[in-house]
């Protein structure tokens, strides 16, 4: 797409970083990445609603 609209548009790839390095060594080891991928390369926590009968049950949230 980008060399399609040739110099309409100006193109200024970045620098490759650690998180860069981290995914690419990722999709070669496992060949995907997916929700607990970017959970953990983040350092991001995910809490979850508990359903009706979870909470029905008893269980916190």
């Amino acid at each position: 797409m980008i060399a399609r609209l040739g110099s309409a548009v100006a193109y200024h790839s970045r620098a490759t970083d650690d998180i860069d390095r981290k995914i690419i060594e990722h999709v070669r080891d496992y060949g995907e990445v997916n929700n607990r991928t970017i959970q953990r390369l983040f350092d991001v926590d995910v809490y979850r609603l508990g359903t009706s009968s979870e909470t029905s049950s008893g269980e916190s949230c």
